[in-house]
């Protein structure tokens, strides 16, 4: 989402499953996102997580470099709202407020 009088929709609204991109990281997209927090999280392994997911102390200094390939971004407040599911049932949102200067 980027701000304009609002949040509104600007690149795409992608659902995808978590536990099988995991398994076989084959969504560029997704990948990019991931490669943002892997290492400083614990979320190393496959499903199922028994356990918080805890991500902490996050660099996005790449993150421009790594959409870049998919859109380029103009300047500006940015939003990005994940919702993740286990057996159909929320089990986490977070929502990251970003500014590209």
């Amino acid at each position: 989402m980027r701000f304009d009088n609002g949040y509104k929709p600007f690149f795409i609204d992608i659902t995808y499953d978590l536990c099988k991109f995991l398994k076989d990281p084959q969504n560029v997209i997704v990948m990019a996102f991931y490669n943002t927090f892997k290492e400083r999280s614990n979320m190393n392994h496959t499903c199922p997580y028994d356990h918080d997911i805890i991500v902490d102390k996050v660099w996005t200094g790449n993150l421009e470099q790594g959409f870049a390939r998919f859109l380029p971004t103009p300047n500006g407040d940015f939003a990005i709202f994940l919702t993740f599911y286990t057996n159909n049932k929320v089990f986490s949102q977070i929502n990251l407020y970003l500014k590209k200067t």
